[in-house]
């Protein structure tokens, strides 16, 4: 093998790990996002019950984002709070998280009829993604009849299957302390028939 040929080889093998080593860097720096993504940006959750139905389903795996968030009415939230038991899980040594609809904001007038359905601020909600209508027994744990307002820091939220709801209407869950939001439902991850945004 002469010079050039040796030169030659040299000059693959030096491209061979010049670009093994740019692969390298850029897998390297996806990683590193993705770990920024899921720590500060993003996290995962999976549902469980079914008082979001046909919205979300149990066992659905749901990416959610808290970054810069601010409650607006329609949103699918994820919340926890402290002394609501539901759905201990051993393997994290947590309480399962409630995922429901955001519904009134701070200083909306929130009231539930029978006739007319959910009234914010006297003006009935179009909710288009319920499954069915409320049943009358649905009504009867809302705390007031003539409505209630929702102080600041806190959100009124529902299931959007509701007659099987434990959620704002219910002594136990009450009005949302927005501390306790762990962010916004942004997308469907699994499984992969309901990959998607929400």
């Amino acid at each position: 093998m002469d010079n050039a040929e040796k030169k030659s080889v040299k000059r693959q093998k030096f491209s061979l790990c010049r670009e093994i080593f740019d692969w390298s860097q850029a897998l390297l720096q996806a990683v590193i996002a993705i770990v920024l993504v899921f720590a500060f940006v993003a996290s995962m959750y999976s549902v469980e019950g079914r008082s979001m139905q046909n919205t979300l389903h149990q066992d659905q795996m749901l990416m959610i984002s808290n970054l810069f968030y601010t409650p607006k009415q329609g949103d699918i939230v994820m919340f926890t709070e402290f002394g609501i038991q539901r759905g201990f899980d051993e393997r994290t040594g947590k309480y399962s998280p409630f995922v429901k609809r955001v519904i009134g904001l701070p200083g909306d007038v929130v009231e539930l009829d029978p006739e007319k359905g959910v009234l914010i601020n006297g003006e009935g909600l179009d909710e288009p993604y319920l499954p069915e209508n409320m049943n009358i027994y649905s009504y009867q744990r809302f705390p007031e009849d003539d409505g209630e307002v929702i102080p600041e820091g806190k959100i009124f939220v529902m299931g959007d299957n509701r007659n099987y709801s434990m959620d704002s209407r219910d002594p136990a869950v009450g009005l949302v302390d927005m501390g306790f939001l762990l962010g916004r439902v942004i997308w469907r991850v699994s499984p992969f028939s309901d990959f998607g945004p929400v």
